[in-house]
C-alpha cells in the first residue's frame, strides 16, 4: 500500500506539472469549445491539486467533506478528458485524442487509489 501511495504522489506531481503547463496554455489556445477552456483553466488544475492533496496526506487525515471533494474532482477530470478523447477520435474537434485520454489516465489512477483506501481501512474510507 505505501508503493501504491509513493506512485500515486509521483503520478500527482506529474499531473500538476501537466495542469499547469495546460492552464499556461490554455489561457492563449485559438479555437477550441468553452469545454475544452473549462477543462484545462479550473477541472485541470484542480484535480492536481486535490490528487497531490490526497497521496501527501495520511489516509485517516482528511475529512469526510474533503474526500469527498477530492473524488469530485477526480471523477470530473477523467470525465472531462473522456470526452474529449472522443470528441477529437470521432473528428468533432480537432486535436490530438491522445492528449485527453492521457491526461483522464491519473485521475483515473487516483480514484483507483481512493478505492484501496476504502478496502484497507473503514475509517480512512473515501465516501
Amino acid at each position: 500500500m505505501k508503493a501504491f501511495r509513493i506512485a500515486v504522489f509521483a503520478l500527482a506531481i506529474l499531473y500538476a506539472i501537466g495542469a499547469l503547463w495546460g492552464l499556461l496554455i490554455g489561457s492563449f489556445a485559438d479555437g477550441g469549445t468553452w469545454w475544452q477552456y473549462i477543462t484545462f483553466i479550473v477541472v485541470q488544475p484542480l484535480a492536481a491539486a486535490a490528487l497531490v492533496a490526497l497521496a501527501a496526506a495520511s489516509p485517516g487525515a482528511l475529512s469526510a467533506l474533503a474526500q469527498r471533494l477530492i473524488k469530485t474532482a477526480l471523477v470530473a477530470a477523467v470525465a472531462l478528458n473522456g470526452f474529449g478523447a472522443v470528441m477529437i477520435a470521432q473528428g468533432i474537434v480537432r486535436g490530438d485524442w491522445w492528449i485527453p485520454f492521457a491526461f483522464a489516465l491519473i485521475p483515473a489512477i487516483g480514484l483507483a487509489y481512493t478505492a484501496t483506501l476504502g478496502r484497507g481501512n473503514r475509517s480512512a474510507a473515501i465516501a
